[in-house]
This record gives structure tokens, C-alpha cells and sequence, in this order.
């Protein structure tokens, strides 16, 4: 979670002292203690930028339980390894802890008496080779959880944007870490996760987050999205008009284009002497009862 300064002594003065200062004002740009050799603002970019405030919610989370319990462990609270292992994925440690005690080994009704006192495994470990170890389901529940993290700041970032470029910054930041939900739920990173429902859906999530970012890029570059409106003025009266300019969706530029080119077709004019009067095409007589 932290740095660690070398272990020797360290005197004023020399090389070591001032390599130690160094390492203490600027704690972002050292590597990461634990980590597979990213600094600590990679860990925090990595993150959604969510890294600090998980890292400083462990701390008070930590603080707040000794004082309640001076003899409470740490390592055998699930609430406090599911944090550390957030903060271990982003700054790249392979330590995982096992949070998965929970929902291993479940409680069931099965002979209908209204007591639960059947235990089943629930998927993880159930079928050795096919399924994920509780190691492995831990770090994918820690990898879910930091993206869920991002979405909901990315939310709380929407809400107190002021401009529409904000605003859709937020959006794209939403729909990428849902698209990585998408992606991790599908067994991009282990076949074995979830199961083959499980897996169809998390692709088609992260395809439509994909499609949503993509028309949120086509709509930044040329200008179109729903209908706008745009104010023009005209040059001869002074007033200003206002126009639309597109007719909404990708394509609707394009298609105001076409509109453009086209050419309007004029209308046939007939003279009364072409208008023919029409002839009935039946008579009275085959209207006649038995005829």
C-alpha cells in the first residue's frame, strides 16, 4: 500500500540522504511497493483514477476498526481483503486474497422443510479444471470492482459537468469500464469464468458500450447527433434565423447532402381539354338481380 526508504542508515549529506528526500517529496513518480513496476501515478491513471481515494478508504476503514478492536485482523476481514485486493490489482501485485468463503460453500433448502442445511458449491472449484479457482475468481471479483468504482465516478462527474464536452467525457469514461466489465465477464482473461450465457452476454455488453463510443466520437468529429439547431443571420434583414443543420444520427449529415443534390421535380400541368372524364366500368344493368 505504501513505500518503503532503503533499510541502511541514511546520514545528511551524502548521495543516499538526498536520494531518500527525493523519494519522500515525490512519492507518485517512485515505483509502486509490491507492484510489478509501475509508479503510483500509472497505478492511479490505470484506475480510473479511483486508485487514492481506495487507498485512503482502506487507511480510515483500518483506523476505525482497531479502535473498536485492538485484537481485530485484518487479514481475516473479507470486507478489508476485497479493498486490498482492488489496490493490488491496480498497482499490479500478484498477491490476491481468497473473498470468496462467502460464496463457495451456500446453504440450501432441498428437502423443502424450510431448513437450510444442504451445502452446495456454487461454480467456483465445483469442476476442477473447468472452473475458476477461488484465487482466480478473486482477482476477477477485484478487477470488476475497480471498474465499477470508475463507473460510478464517471456518473458523479456527469452530473457536475457544466459543459456538453464534460459531459461526454464522463459518458466515454462510463462505457469504457463497462465495456471492460463486458470484456472480463466474457473470459477474455480466463475461459473458465462464468458460464457460456454468462460469457454471450458480457460480449454483447462490451460491444454496445463499443458502438456507444464510437458514435459519441462520430458525432464530436463531424458535428452530428440529434437535431441541431444553428443560429444564421441574415444579411439583409439583420435578423437571426435559425436553421437545422442535420437530421439527427450519424448518417444524418449525409443525408442532408443528398438532400441538397437533388433535383425537385416540377409538377405535370394539364389543361381541361386533358382531364378525361371517367366512365363508370360498371353499368346499371349487371347490377341487375339475376343478371
Amino acid at each position: 500500500m505504501g513505500f518503503k526508504l532503503p533499510g541502511r542508515s541514511i546520514q545528511s549529506g551524502t548521495s543516499g540522504h538526498s536520494s531518500a528526500l527525493k523519494m519522500v517529496s515525490s512519492p507518485a513518480k517512485q515505483k509502486a511497493y509490491g507492484g510489478d513496476g509501475k509508479t503510483w501515478s500509472q497505478a492511479q491513471k490505470d484506475s480510473g483514477g479511483t486508485l487514492n481515494e481506495t487507498t485512503k478508504g482502506q487507511r480510515a476503514y483500518e483506523k476505525e476498526m482497531k479502535a473498536k478492536d485492538p485484537k481485530w485482523n485484518k487479514r481475516e476481514d473479507n470486507k478489508w481483503k476485497k479493498t486490498q485486493n482492488k489496490i493490488n490489482a491496480s498497482v499490479g501485485s500478484k498477491k490476491v486474497y481468497d473473498t470468496t468463503k462467502e460464496i463457495t460453500n451456500k446453504m440450501v433448502d432441498r428437502d423443502g422443510d424450510g431448513v437450510k442445511d444442504t451445502k452446495v458449491k456454487r461454480g467456483i472449484g465445483s469442476n476442477k479444471g473447468n472452473t475458476l479457482t477461488t484465487t482466480e475468481k478473486s482477482k476477477e471479483n477485484a478487477n470488476i470492482s475497480i471498474q465499477n468504482d470508475v463507473i460510478k465516478k464517471a456518473k458523479s462527474d456527469k452530473k457536475e459537468a457544466t459543459t456538453t464536452e464534460e459531459k461526454n467525457t464522463a459518458k466515454t469514461t462510463r462505457d469504457k469500464a463497462q465495456g471492460e466489465k463486458g470484456e472480463i465477464r466474457s473470459g477474455r482473461d480466463n475461459a473458465k469464468t462464468g458460464t457460456v450465457v454468462s460469457r454471450f452476454l458480457g460480449k454483447r455488453k462490451a460491444k454496445r458500450n463499443q458502438k456507444q463510443i464510437e458514435r459519441r466520437e462520430r458525432v464530436k468529429d463531424d458535428g452530428v447527433g440529434s437535431p441541431a439547431k444553428d443560429k444564421d443571420s441574415d444579411t439583409k434583414t439583420g435578423k437571426t434565423t435559425k436553421k437545422f443543420t442535420s437530421l439527427g444520427g450519424p448518417g444524418g449529415q449525409r443525408k442532408l447532402e443528398k438532400m441538397e443534390k437533388m433535383v425537385p421535380l416540377k409538377p405535370i400541368a394539364k389543361t381541361p381539354d386533358q382531364f378525361q372524364e371517367r366512365k363508370p366500368k360498371y353499368s346499371k344493368k349487371s347490377f341487375v338481380r339475376g343478371k
